[in-house]
């Protein structure tokens, strides 16, 4: 399954939300996999592509938490 543009769209109005966009990190986290049903690598690329931050940054914190 692809992340569509509104997801991306919705993404992007998430990372906004906050004054230090990485903040959203969990937010998107959460979204991706209500989409996706799990985080999946396009939705880590998706995350990491707007935050401005490396794919291994946002695969880390999705690993440390169990709910995802």
């Amino acid at each position: 399954m692809t992340l569509t543009q509104e997801t991306y769209g919705e993404l992007e109005e998430i990372a906004a939300r906050y004054p230090e966009a990485r903040s959203g990190l969990l937010p998107m986290l959460h979204l991706v996999q209500s989409v996706e049903g799990r985080i999946t690598p396009e939705g880590i690329e998706a995350c990491a592509g707007i935050l401005g931050i490396s794919a291994a940054e946002v695969s880390g914190v999705a690993t440390f938490y169990t709910m995802y």
